[in-house]
């Protein structure tokens, strides 16, 4: 039996995932014309030390289950993106937070995105189909980089704006009222994004304001959190999230795991290998990641660990071995994927299992 290992790099600050400033471009609709309109995004105004609300969480989902914080506002210039704790969790003009989800499957079944707080619709633009920019290409969607969207005005000049939604899903007008918590569509893949996921931006008076940290002006103060409840002491600056892992009985294709492709899988006696794999959000130097898979008697088929170079906002691994002729035991297998944070020394660990 061979051993298979391997590891799917994505993201440097030439070629970062969504490396764009230009989010709060939405739609407005006024007098049955479609017009742009420019939010601003300053970061020019006085910032403030409290906020006039409370933000509850924007996506119907649970953290760190079926939804991920995976990046946060930049509060660093040109090259050297930042986030609020001047870590590396964010990229270059990053001007909100991200919650992604699972895979595209997850998608299309279908998961609701939500009011942050009450306030009246701004702007809205739906219509843009659920397609990676990797695919439709950057300058398709230039100066629409948010997607189908939707702008939020709240109290005292605070505004949310809500991105990548999903074609069609949008239920709200420009107009209308809205309370915290109420639907107003789905997440998409629109706009200029490469993963489905809800891009949540908050300003004030114009200025981005990161919701874990509160309206300052540079990295490394105290946090000032808008988030309301429990969510106000999630950790949105916490590295190696394991939102998606599992077995296949092929070489893992990165693409098809994040299409949903590997939700099911077939082990059958004679399958002709037997791989274990994870995708990683925000994963940092000096990090360490062990992927293991035991064998019914008990004994480690295959155990691989990996130190991280360099801070990567996604990172595909996969290990295992090709079965040579004969059977492959029959019971149950288990894999095991640990994750350890150099900085924190916070260690996560995942398991899954399957049946021969």
């Amino acid at each position: 039996m061979r051993v298979l290992v391997a590891v799917l790099l994505a993201c440097s600050c030439a070629n970062a995932w969504e490396m764009v400033i230009g989010e709060s471009n939405i739609v407005a609709r006024a007098a049955q014309k479609v017009a742009i309109s420019s939010p601003s995004t300053t970061d020019n105004a006085t910032p403030t030390t409290k906020a006039a609300i409370q933000l509850e969480q924007p996506i119907k989902c649970t953290l760190d289950e079926d939804c991920w914080a995976v990046n946060n506002v930049d509060f660093g210039r040109g090259c050297g993106a930042k986030d609020y704790m001047c870590q590396n969790k964010t990229y270059n003009g990053h001007k909100g937070v991200d919650f992604a989800i699972r895979d595209m499957e997850a998608m299309r079944q279908g998961v609701d995105v939500v009011a942050a707080a009450a306030g009246e619709i701004k702007a809205v633009r739906d219509g843009m189909s659920d397609i990676s920019v990797r695919e439709r290409g950057i300058a398709s969607v230039k100066d629409v980089e948010c997607g189908n969207g939707i702008v939020i005005a709240h109290v005292e000049g605070w505004e949310t704006q809500y991105c990548h939604l999903k074609k069609g899903s949008i239920i709200v007008k420009t107009g209308q009222k809205i309370t915290a918590g109420e639907k107003l569509g789905q997440v998409g893949l629109s706009g200029r994004t490469e993963y489905p996921h809800l891009h949540l931006s908050v300003r004030h008076n114009g200025r981005t304001v990161d919701p874990s940290y509160g309206d300052q002006d540079v990295c490394g103060k105290t946090p000032i959190p808008m988030w309301a409840g429990k969510l106000k002491l999630y950790p949105f600056h916490r590295t190696g999230n394991i939102y998606n892992f599992g077995f296949s009985i092929e070489k893992p294709n990165a693409t098809k795991m994040r299409e949903g492709l590997y939700r099911k899988v077939n082990f059958t006696k004679d399958a002709p290998m037997l791989i274990g794999w994870a995708d990683i959000f925000n994963v940092d130097q000096g990090d360490i990641i062990s992927i293991e898979i035991t064998q019914p008697n008990g004994s480690i088929l295959t155990k691989n660990t990996i130190e991280i170079k360099k801070y990567q906002a996604r990172y595909f691994i996969f290990a295992g071995k090709k079965q040579k002729g004969g059977n492959w035991p029959s019971g149950k297998y288990q894999l095991k994927i640990t994750y350890t944070s150099k900085r924190t020394g916070d260690i996560a660990i995942k398991h899954s299992e399957i049946f021969a």
